[in-house]
């Protein structure tokens, strides 16, 4: 976006400060058409840019660090602009967050996972400790022919210390499930995996590359949970997401 005003970068910031202290309601009013954006603030325009890119899209409500409400949310087809494939958002692929990056909620807990993991700046973390089969963290969710995406990074390991072994389990069922190594990480470093499911077949890729094939064994079931496995050295998980296929 090419912003209106004062700016810094890509970002339009306000003309003037409009907003109501909590617990007041503010109303919004954006307009956007034929690649420009407007925002007004209580009635007037304070902020917005043109040259927009994407013209078409999805809607996203968005709280920054502490609880907002919405109300009153309205919306109106304007004539369409004619807004080109390339300038046109591509369309949802139905993935969808296995972690909140606030609690477990959506991960199945017990006396063990809870000594082991925590949830600390949007990062689920495990602690360095002896491991522990319990200690697995599964999803509630279960799945089948299925992708996952999530980025990983285990902490680095002591001088002279072999680096861990990291996996995650697949069709997990009774804290059992198909286990599959995560290769190639890089201590201290955060690297981003993506694990497709299809039938037996496992494709695994870290950023962007194909870095292994895996068969599930024949006794796997057909669905269930993911697992992430205790490692028993300490390493981050973040954005973790998963998608039926």
């Amino acid at each position: 976006m090419k912003p209106f005003g004062r700016h810094n970068g890509d970002r339009s910031f306000p003309s003037e400060e409009r907003s109501k202290g909590s617990p007041e309601w503010n109303h919004y009013r954006i307009v956007c058409t034929n690649g420009v954006i407007r925002l007004h603030v209580n009635g007037k325009e304070v902020s917005g840019g043109e040259e927009c890119n994407y013209r078409k899209g999805y809607l996203a409500l968005e709280s920054e660090g502490a609880p907002v409400e919405f109300r009153n949310i309205r919306i109106r087809e304007l004539p369409s602009s004619g807004a080109p494939p390339d300038l046109t958002a591509p369309l949802d692929l139905n993935w969808r967050a296995l972690f909140t990056g606030l609690d477990l909620r959506g991960w199945k807990t017990n006396s063990a996972t809870a000594a082991r993991w925590r949830v600390s700046g949007e990062r689920l973390a495990l602690k360095e400790g002896p491991t522990a089969a319990p200690s697995t963290l599964w999803t509630d969710k279960e799945f089948g022919d299925a992708e996952f995406v999530l980025d990983c990074r285990p902490a680095k390991p002591p001088s002279g210390a072999d680096s861990p072994t990291i996996s995650v389990q697949l069709r997990g069922a009774d804290g059992k499930g198909a286990e599959v190594k995560l290769e190639g990480l890089v201590p201290g470093n955060y690297q981003r995996f993506s694990i497709s499911v299809k039938g037996r077949e496992v494709t695994v890729k870290r950023n962007d590359t194909e870095t292994q094939r895996v068969t599930l064994p024949a006794n796997v079931s057909s669905r269930g949970a993911l697992g992430l496995n205790d490692s028993g050295s300490a390493l981050e998980f973040m954005n973790l997401y998963a998608r039926e296929l």
